[in-house]
């Protein structure tokens, strides 16, 4: 569990710092803040604008809402996009939130404000350890917040106590197709980055699907969005290379800083490792998923 907690302390540091400007929400469709995530491309929503607000609705979609009176938790909202959409699309349903970072919460509560939303509720927990009761929830959703559960054993067990039996789980996210069978890739990955976060956040999608149905759940349906072309997989390529560049470069300016006097070196080892790095990630072939599961 410590190792969760670590794990959380830093997805937590790196969001308070990307919503520490407010001004970061600058994109809105009828005074609603769009969100970052991938969209959902089909016919009429072929530009990127439309897309994401298409994936807002395409979660209300699998959620299947009968607007009567459901509760339904979004499981790392972010700044509350998705969940304020579906709140203002069904208004006779109640939302719930939670996410890590207040600067996040702050943001949120300022678009709920904004938007008088009367049933959207935000609150800064993990969604691994939440203070609902046990079956609060009609329906729970995660756009996008999946792969940053460490221990996805923890995560789903959570979600199955928190939902009512038959209740729904959503998850849309990045899985891997499969993992590394190359014994050279396997070993020289071990060694070169020791694995550290990326072997348990980073899963195969069966190995998702196993770990669904030993935390109590049915899995009704799984879609492949790349394979459906809903989701455009150069995105998902170029998020991973920004991300993966991003954390490399922070790690190798602060190996810089404490060891000034051999910056080259150590620039020379960012772009090797980072290189390395990606390459793994195209080996590993990643690819879209969501996925309907209920509890039994």
């Amino acid at each position: 569990m410590d190792e969760t907690i670590n794990f959380e302390t830093k997805i937590k540091e790196e969001y308070q710092e990307l919503w520490s400007d407010p001004k970061s929400i600058h994109r809105d469709d009828d005074k609603l803040f769009l969100g970052w995530h991938f969209g959902y491309y089909e016919k009429g929503h072929r530009t990127y604008k439309k897309a994401i607000i298409n994936m807002n609705n395409y979660v209300g979609r699998l959620l299947d809402i009968k607007d009567n009176n459901y509760r339904i938790l979004d499981a790392g909202c972010g700044v509350g996009a998705t969940l304020l959409h579906l709140a203002k699309n069904y208004p006779n349903s109640n939302f719930f939130g939670v996410t890590l970072s207040s600067n996040e919460i702050n943001l949120a509560e300022n678009l709920k404000r904004k938007n008088n939303m009367k049933n959207v509720n935000f609150y800064q927990q993990s969604y691994n350890n939440t203070d609902f009761t046990d079956e609060y929830f009609d329906c729970v959703y995660a756009l996008e917040s999946t792969w940053y559960a460490k221990d996805k054993s923890v995560f789903f067990r959570e979600m199955n106590r928190i939902l009512k039996k038959n209740g729904k789980f959503i998850i849309i996210d990045m899985h891997r197709q499969n993992d590394l069978t190359n014994p050279f890739f396997i070993n020289f990955r071990a060694k070169l980055i020791k694995e550290k976060n990326f072997k348990d956040a980073r899963i195969t999608i069966e190995k998702i699907k196993e770990l669904l149905t030993k935390e109590g759940f049915k899995i009704i349906q799984i879609f492949d969005l790349i394979k459906q072309r809903n989701v455009k997989f150069y995105q998902i390529y170029f998020f991973m290379f920004y991300c993966l560049f991003k954390k490399f470069h922070h790690d190798v300016l602060k190996e810089i800083r404490q060891e000034s006097y051999r910056p080259l070196f150590f620039r020379c080892k960012f772009f090797c490792h980072f290189m390395f790095i990606y390459s793994m990630v195209i080996f590993s072939r990643f690819s879209y998923f969501s996925i309907i599961a209920v509890k039994k």
